[in-house]
């Protein structure tokens, strides 16, 4: 969600040396306000910790065998495909 669209407030409790910090980026013209700052970080925050949680899946799912086993069989069924698409190319 941007900043132009509705926003839902929120209070947090943030160090003095952390609030002095963003405050400091803010007045050099790196963001339009805190409000921007927050949610760009926070933004940043969460794509990072879902795209762990995707690594981490995908890490168990290859020591799977009814994983593999589904990949090599959907794998199967496209390698047709894929041979007319790399003759198409040439």
């Amino acid at each position: 969600m941007s900043i132009e669209s509705k926003g839902k407030k929120a209070t947090f409790l943030l160090s003095s040396r952390l609030l002095d910090e963003v405050k400091a980026i803010v007045r050099e013209g790196s963001f339009r306000s805190i409000n921007a700052f927050v949610e760009q970080a926070l933004s940043e925050l969460v794509q990072r910790v879902q795209r762990e949680e995707r690594r981490q899946a995908f890490a168990e799912a290859s020591g799977d065998p009814l994983f593999l086993a589904d990949l090599k069989s959907v794998g199967g069924a496209f390698e047709a495909a894929d041979e007319e698409s790399l003759t198409a190319l040439r």
